[in-house]
């Protein structure tokens, strides 16, 4: 209860830097030693430095708001750091000087300002506080009246000494203690920085592995054409034969190439997701028409399966580029004479978009790495080339727009994936036609 408190208090990693919440860790034990203080001296005959400790507390709940919520943490440190040493000048005035817990405090205040000061400033504050230390103690000791407040006996004097060991070791443990545990969480969090950095940085290495050998095949499919065609007298036949041959690899390269571009602007973030209502059938409609020439080539049968009108929130570009990836593939991997199911349902308050096929399916181990660029590169059942970057990208935009997205497969049997996004009305201001254009 008292830690879950406490860590509200000071503030959570991500919102606040490790200064920040210092700060207001500190703020939280100088205001509860000023508090403890303040009462202590109502009993005791230091009554003005009750009053000093009462208007220093009230200061110390200011800078702390000026921290925790205005999120002005520099100029609250700062702030508290001037009262922190005006304070020391009081205390030595009207509690007992030397006599009395000034150099306890001086000591403390210090281990406080350097702690929630920044490091460039560091020799400033010790150079000053330690300064005024000295002189205070040079002016009692030439002018002893210059001290107001004395105790009013030993017993209190020894009293208060004792509280004021005790606040201070609460406080050197309490700086410590948030002083450690928020290098540790900074410590976690350069790791998982670096961690992230790295798996980006493979990422990138094995995109431009895929590149260099993927892109080496057209070009030389490209320069042997060339070659061919400048020196050997080729038939039409086989002159057509060989441009259509052309024609399949520099579609390959080029769908590659876009999926690339895609996948390269996810990782500089520039892919703003902007989610409006899309009407599902005429989306559907409209990319497997994209699709008919190549799923006619090898015989295969596309069929919808699209029971009633269902609009969805989602950002219509990005959903067009997920099912496009996700019907080349289910072509990519059906068989001859195959078939290609295409389906929408619903189900609490979500749209389940299905997109089955009877073909080669996968096995354990790719399933294990679908959506990552660990999986190795495949082979349709027309020898068409896949690098498994579609699915990346895929994944990736779906979880931008809110929803999620699975599969299942059994080898040699086929692969169904479905991908759902959250249900919307659709205005009826907009047709189908204007919320699709992309």
């Amino acid at each position: 209860m008292f830690k879950k408190c406490f860590n509200t208090l000071v503030g959570k990693a991500d919102e606040f830097t490790m200064a920040g919440r210092m700060f207001h860790a500190m703020s939280v034990f100088i205001g509860l030693t000023l508090f403890i203080k303040a009462l202590f001296y109502q009993f005791t005959s230091l009554q003005l430095a009750s009053t000093v400790c009462a208007l220093a507390l009230l200061l110390e709940i200011g800078f702390y708001y000026l921290s925790r919520v205005k999120r002005q943490s520099l100029l609250a440190a700062m702030l508290s750091s001037i009262k922190l040493t005006f304070m020391l000048i009081l205390i030595y005035l009207y509690n007992g000087g030397l006599s009395g817990n000034m150099l306890l405090l001086s000591a403390i205040s210090l281990f406080l300002v350097l702690l929630i000061t920044p490091q460039k400033q560091g020799w400033i504050w010790l150079t000053a506080i330690t300064t005024l230390v000295l002189v205070m103690i040079t002016l009692e000791y030439l002018d002893p009246v210059v001290v107001q407040q004395h105790y009013s006996s030993r017993a209190e004097r020894f009293i208060d000494m004792g509280m004021t060991y005790l606040t201070i070791t609460l406080i050197l443990y309490g700086g410590l203690t948030v002083l450690r545990k928020s290098y540790e969480q900074q410590k976690e969090l350069a790791a998982l920085q670096t961690s992230k950095l790295q798996g980006l940085n493979d990422e990138k290495d094995k995109v431009l592995s895929i590149l260099s050998k993927e892109l080496n095949a057209p070009m030389l499919s490209v320069k042997r054409y060339l070659h061919v065609a400048q020196s050997i007298d080729v038939n039409p036949g086989e002159r057509l034969e060989m441009e259509k041959e052309l024609n399949r690899t520099l579609d390959d390269a080029q769908y590659l190439l876009h999926n690339v571009l895609l996948w390269a602007r996810t990782q500089m973030d520039v892919n703003h997701v902007v989610l409006e209502p899309v009407p599902v059938a005429d989306l559907l409609k409209r990319v497997v028409g994209l699709f008919e020439p190549k799923a006619l080539k090898k015989g295969i049968e596309i069929t919808l399966d699209l029971a009633e009108e269902v609009a969805i929130l989602a950002d219509p570009k990005m959903l067009k580029v997920v099912l496009r990836n996700l019907i080349s593939n289910a072509i990519k991997f059906t068989n001859l004479e195959g078939e290609i199911g295409i389906s929408v349902t619903v189900a609490a308050g979500h749209c389940i978009i299905a997109v089955r096929d009877n073909g080669i399916g996968l096995t354990k181990e790719k399933q294990a790495v679908i959506f990552s660029l660990n999986i190795a590169p495949n082979y349709g059942t027309a020898n068409e080339k896949g690098t498994g970057l579609g699915l990346v990208l895929c994944k990736d935009y779906v979880e931008r727009q809110g929803g999620n997205i699975w599969f299942t497969s059994i080898p040699w049997e086929g692969t169904t994936f479905f991908v759902s996004l959250p249900l919307v009305a659709l205005p009826v201001s907009v047709t189908p036609q204007e919320s699709n254009e992309v």
